[in-house]
């Protein structure tokens, strides 16, 4: 009797197990379809040249976008601008800054702005419909 109930635990076990691996192994990846891609991108030098693995040796106000802790090895004041150029015009800029409070603690505070440039777009008003076939064709706005 005692056997058969390890049997069932084993089997059930396995079964959660292998659902909950199913379940994440579905995963759709949307990468450019969902908001906040952005945040992947690191947005310091240094950082960038460890392949991302800065989060236990930040010691300055960098430290706010990956490990906050390490705000607290800030002893004055620090701050860090940053800029990342992608591809298609795009630009992302970052700050982020620290001030020692002695005893009390660390204040921090950090920003990033994304500019996606230009994006082509079609407006109703920039369509243009074929009165003999009543196919509505997109075409260039002339200003």
């Amino acid at each position: 009797m005692r056997s058969n109930f390890k049997a069932v635990y084993l089997l059930s076990g396995l079964l959660v197990c292998s659902s909950i691996g199913f379940a994440q192994g579905q995963g759709m990846s949307k990468v450019a379809t969902t908001s906040f891609q952005f945040l992947k991108v690191i947005p310091d030098a240094r950082s960038t040249a460890m392949g991302g693995a800065y989060t236990a040796v930040a010691s300055n106000s960098e430290g706010a976008f990956t490990n906050p802790a390490a705000l607290a090895k800030v002893t004055k004041f620090d701050v860090a601008l940053s800029q990342v150029d992608w591809l298609l015009d795009m630009t992302q800029q970052s700050f982020s800054m620290a001030y020692s409070l002695g005893g009390l603690g660390v204040i921090g505070l950090q920003g990033m702005i994304v500019d996606m440039g230009d994006i082509p777009e079609t407006r109703v008003d920039y369509l243009f419909r074929d009165e003999a076939t009543g196919i509505y064709n997109p075409v260039k706005h002339m200003s």
